[in-house]
């Protein structure tokens, strides 16, 4: 076993496999689009009306809890859609509210998206 990979799992026991975002370095908080600020998660998956899935919400960060295999992390989002270069821009003015789901591991994405 090397030594990465028991680091990863000492982070993964220690975090409950949930990413803490201040100290995760798969997240870089001065980004300026989703995909950069996800920027060690390959999978994220996005959902509309955050406020009216609050509780779905707190059943899925329950769902990841026992179900993911490797790290998650989730965060709301004020987002807009560039048009120029279709993606998801952070806007802090106005644009929607959106919540954010992002996994290290694409089998955690695929059941996550297919549950949820």
């Amino acid at each position: 076993m090397s030594i990465k990979s028991s680091i990863d799992d000492l982070i993964r026991t220690f975090y409950n496999r949930r990413s803490d975002s201040t100290l995760d370095k798969r997240i870089y908080h001065d980004a300026t689009t989703v995909k950069d600020f996800y920027i060690g998660y390959p999978h994220v998956i996005r959902w509309d009306n955050t406020v009216d899935n609050y509780q779905n919400a707190e059943r899925a960060k329950i769902w990841c809890r026992e179900n993911c295999v490797g790290l998650y992390t989730t965060h709301i989002h004020r987002v807009y859609i560039n048009k120029w270069t279709n993606e998801w821009e952070f806007n802090e003015i106005g644009s929607g509210d959106y919540c954010f789901w992002a996994f290290e591991k694409e089998e955690d994405a695929v059941m996550f998206a297919l549950t949820w």
